[in-house]
């Protein structure tokens, strides 16, 4: 709690204790060591003793009730009027003999009274108003339940469920148990002024010989006298004894625990530090202004129950981040039936990783059956997921999301979400896709960047479990080793003004998926788009498309299994063929491809091409103002034709781009076989010569390897160059005749015209 004096946590012998007060029996002259942690805000000051105030000693007096009648729950509270019952001191019951005040079971010896009640009215002053620490010993024969000011403490030997006045106890106490002391400790919630107690005694059968009952209560009293401030505290127990854990607040604002009523963190208190998981209540609403940071210990959450409105601005950003004192991660915002409309605006969530959830909290943010609109929020170094949602709406909005991790950055499922001008970064993990939606109807994608998405079998959008009229549009997607767009399992998409390109399929429909695809770029793809069933069984898929330009793909722009539907119209290839009527073979003539500069030059046989008049392809330049600098290594030259010496062959590759780049896993298939497999770095322009036989290049040329197997073909062939991801990055696809020149002694090597232009042409 904030409480200065119980701000921490107490381990013994390295175990952390569940809750104070933390009472149990130790082995005597035992060695015993207590270890102080303070909380967030909070430094340890010492050690000070835990004194006991008796508040009923054992043989006080009670009123009593032996009348075995039913008396409902009244008679348990405060307010009860118990003049008519009587008074005795304990030890109060029938049978042992021992009894200072012997009650009456009745007029039947085979036929007892199965319940008896008793209540003792004391007074606390108060400064022990509140939460304490209490201890009741008590003796009991047979069963015991006992109430403080109405509500039940704690029952003994009585089974769970309703009680009544005929309620069985659970076993008969004979013996040394009916005049041992039993303890029971726990935290009180007790009043200034007057506090009842109310016992009730049961028989565990109605011809039981006897029946006992006495109580002592006391409370935990702190010492003001600081015993030490060594820590951890060394101890040898005698005897019973109480220790506590001081602490003092540093003067540091502190996030509570628990938000019952509406609170507003301001920026002149922050950093605002948390101590454990805090829960904004239902009916709450947590405000969160400009600049404040809130610093969470590892694992603990932020739990929405009420409503948050963290809002801050592009100057003055919200952090949701780990205290750097804790070792983390920190847990994660959830929010959990949250009442309203939620908004984080303007904000960064980072060093988070989920919630206790397995399936719910599986995201640095979650949402289950809530409302969230997260705008402007950058999720990109968290140890999990960065958002999740199921049976609720999300909003992503100019937000920026990126993991290390397996999984999505993105995961709806059963609610709906759109989600506009964001940025999605992938990473190296297998499995990770950048938008996951499942059992969503009419959900949104649009001016988006997606790329990167380098792990084994990793998709830029995935929908699936029969997501409905879903709107793909505005966007850019590159570099994934799988799908660009995924629809399986009977989803379906429109997809409009998309470029798509660097990915193993840009558009995949299987599994009676189906989508529309119109005014899109598919370039550099293994394959543009795909219709095929994946699952036996399952079915093939569906795709209509128009007005849409397939460039450079290395294996084919469009793959259409015996049991999948497609129709394409109003369309323009370069590459392999497209046996669809109303489609042409040309050039697009992008202005710079390798760049991502898919606009089209004066000339291209795509401008006004499309029946409403406009060009085929994606409008460009985009509607979001990306900067997009991911032109990587390119098939330069190569020679292959060896007319004097059949083994002078090569294959010249360049990084393209403006950073050095490794070359690590990189390979060539199909023509040659080569894969890099240790660290080879190319300054940005600088060039490797990959070559069939090395004796042929001397120190003149910059870096020369071996390949491993292969020869180029004379009469042309394939040559596919892969990243470390297994994306193609470049090919070419050669010929020994027109439009390819024919290769001479002297003139065997065939060298790129210019880098604005696709190698793919000849």
């Amino acid at each position: 709690g904030n409480d200065p004096v119980s701000a921490g946590r107490v381990r013994l012998n390295e175990f952390l204790m569940p809750e104070s007060p933390w009472v149990g029996p130790y082995f005597e002259e035992m060695p015993l060591s207590l270890t102080a942690e303070a909380l967030p805000g909070f430094e340890f000051v010492g050690w000070s003793e835990i004194g006991s105030l008796s508040v009923i000693a054992a043989g006080s007096s009670w009123k009593y009730n032996d009348s075995g009648q039913s008396l409902g729950a009244d008679w348990r509270g405060i307010g009860f009027d118990e003049s008519a019952w009587s008074l005795g001191e304990a030890e109060l019951g029938y049978g042992d003999g021992d009894e200072a005040t012997e009650v009456s079971f009745g007029n039947d010896q085979d036929d007892k009274h199965i319940t008896t009640y008793f209540r003792n009215v004391f007074e606390l002053d108060d400064q022990f108003a509140g939460t304490l620490s209490g201890l009741f010993e008590l003796q009991r024969d047979d069963g015991v339940v006992v109430y403080l000011n109405g509500a039940e403490l704690f029952r003994d030997n009585m089974p769970s469920g309703t009680i009544g006045s005929e309620t069985l106890a659970s076993a008969s106490v004979s013996g040394s148990d009916e005049s041992n002391w039993t303890a029971h400790s726990m935290d009180l919630d007790v009043m200034p002024g007057a506090n009842v107690l109310a016992v009730e005694i049961h028989q565990s059968s109605p011809t039981s010989s006897d029946i006992s009952f006495d109580l002592a209560f006391s409370i935990s009293v702190l010492l003001d006298d600081i015993l030490t401030t060594s820590n951890p505290l060394e101890l040898s127990l005698v005897g019973d004894a109480g220790y506590f854990a001081r602490y003092e607040a540093t003067g540091e604002c502190i996030l509570p625990l628990t938000i019952s009523e509406d609170l507003i963190l301001t920026a002149d208190c922050s950093p605002y530090l948390a101590s454990g998981t805090s829960v904004v209540e239902a009916g709450a609403t947590l405000v969160i202004e400009p600049g404040v940071e809130i610093w969470f210990p590892t694992d603990a959450q932020l739990l929405i129950r009420g409503s948050l409105l963290a809002e801050g601005t592009s100057e003055s950003p919200i952090s949701f981040r780990l205290n750097p004192n804790e070792g983390g991660p920190w847990g994660n915002i959830q929010f959990d039936a949250a009442d309203g409309d939620n908004l984080i605006r303007y904000a960064e969530v980072g060093g988070a990783s989920r919630g206790d959830h397995p399936v719910h909290d599986r995201a640095a943010v979650a949402a289950w059956f809530s409302a969230v609109t997260l705008d402007h929020v950058t999720l990109t170094f968290n140890a999990s997921n960065p958002v999740y949602a199921e049976y609720s709406d999300i909003q992503l909005l100019n937000c920026t999301l990126h993991s290390d991790v397996t999984g999505d950055l993105i995961n709806v499922r059963h609610g709906s979400a759109l989600i506009d001008s964001c940025v999605f970064e992938g990473n190296d993990s297998p499995d990770t896709d950048a938008i996951d939606y499942d059992v969503v109807d009419n959900g949104i994608v649009r001016n988006t960047l997606i790329h990167s998405f380098r792990g084994v079998n990793s998709d830029g959008i995935d929908l699936g479990e029969g997501s409905h009229n879903i709107l793909i549009e505005n966007g850019l997607i590159h570099h994934c080793t799988d799908k660009g767009i995924s629809i399986g399992q009977a989803s379906d998409a429109v997809i409009r003004n998309m470029t798509i390109t660097q990915c193993a399929l840009g558009v995949a429909m299987k599994d009676l998926g189906a989508a529309s695809v119109d005014y899109s770029t598919l370039y550099g793809n293994q394959y543009g788009i795909s219709v095929y069933e994946k699952n036996p069984g399952m079915g093939g898929g569906d795709v209509t498309v128009q007005n849409t330009i397939f460039s450079n793909h290395s294996h084919s722009p469009m793959f259409q299994d015996s049991i999948s539907t497609a129709l394409v119209m109003d369309a323009l290839y370069d590459s392999d063929t497209l046996t669809f009527d109303e489609v042409a073979m040309a050039n697009p003539m992008f202005a710079h491809p390798d760049a991502f500069y898919f606009g089209l030059i004066e000339g291209s046989p795509a401008i006004d091409a499309a029946p409403s008049g406009d060009n085929y392809g994606a409008p460009f330049p985009w509607s979001m103002p990306w900067t997009i600098d991911e032109r990587d290594v390119a098939i330069v030259e190569f020679g292959y034709a060896g007319i004097e010496h059949p083994n002078r062959e090569w294959i010249k590759v360049q990084n393209e781009g403006t950073e050095p780049r490794n070359l690590q896993g990189y390979s060539l298939a199909d023509a040659v076989y080569w894969v890099c497999l240790d660290a080879l770095w190319l300054e940005p322009g600088e060039s490797l010569w990959i070559v069939k036989d090395d004796m042929f290049f001397d120190g003149s040329f910059e870096q020369v390897v071996q390949w491993d197997s292969g020869q180029l073909a004379n009469e042309g062939e394939r040559i596919l160059l892969k990243d470390a991801s297994g994306i193609v990055v470049d090919f070419v696809e050669y010929g020994a005749e027109a439009p390819w020149p024919v290769p001479v002694s002297g003139a065997e090597a065939l060298v790129r015209v210019s880098p604005w232009l696709d190698n793919h042409f000849a």
